[in-house]
């Protein structure tokens, strides 16, 4: 538990500091840098382990006050309220888990079925589906017959601007980032801003295609 306590401290000042300092900017892609940073320095700090050298002196106990305070000891471990921490963090684990497996299993299974047409390195799926579009690595989604052509141009435009910008691997981080911390609601804020930076990030990166033509 001491492991997820750090994790969460050093989640949190990554964030406030970002809330503080980064937010109104618009350097969106180094914001990208410094999100995910904060991600992978939360996973990483807490194994880091400073070891300390402290002189002691044996203390003889005698047999029978040995034997007594280690029956104490004994009986109050089994009462020991971290094992039920502990038994409610895996099982939120767990359930996190399963539900992020059925969600990815849904998504490959649909880009697995759904016809596609191919434009480059893109594979592009018009689906019936009532769903925004998305992109999934080089897998482009799109509800067809919600759009105009133009609209349709600028919906695709701006899902390669994902692809090429690799955001499927910051939205897998940050899913197994909640799925580690899902008891800390800094972490469920850290995501929902990484997706919008992200926005943001594809959002300029069409401005400027757009400029060049």
């Amino acid at each position: 538990m001491e492991y997820l306590w750090k994790a969460s401290a050093v989640l949190g000042i990554c964030y406030f500091s970002y809330k503080l300092f980064l937010e109104r900017d618009t350097f969106f892609s180094s914001i990208r840098i410094y999100l995910l940073t904060g991600i992978l320095l939360s996973f990483v700090v807490p194994l880091i382990e400073i070891t300390r050298y402290v002189k002691s002196e044996v203390i003889a106990i005698p047999y029978g006050q040995w034997v007594s305070d280690s029956v104490a000891v004994s009986e109050s471990s089994s009462w020991d309220p971290t094992n039920i921490l502990i038994g409610a963090y895996a099982l939120g684990v767990l359930l996190f888990l399963g539900r992020f497996l059925v969600q990815l299993s849904s998504l490959l299974w649909l880009l697995y079925r759904q016809p596609y047409k191919s434009e480059g390195k893109y594979r592009i799926l018009p689906t019936s589906k009532n769903l925004a579009p998305f992109s999934f690595f080089n897998h482009i989604v799109y509800p067809h017959n919600r759009f105009n052509e133009k609209e349709l141009e600028q919906v695709i435009a701006h899902e390669k601007a994902h692809a090429d910008g690799y955001h499927s691997v910051d939205i897998l981080l940050v899913q197994l980032l909640c799925i580690v911390q899902w008891f800390n609601p800094v972490a469920w804020l850290y995501a929902r801003d990484i997706r919008k930076n992200l926005e943001y990030i594809a959002d300029e990166g069409l401005c400027q295609q757009e400029h060049q033509t």
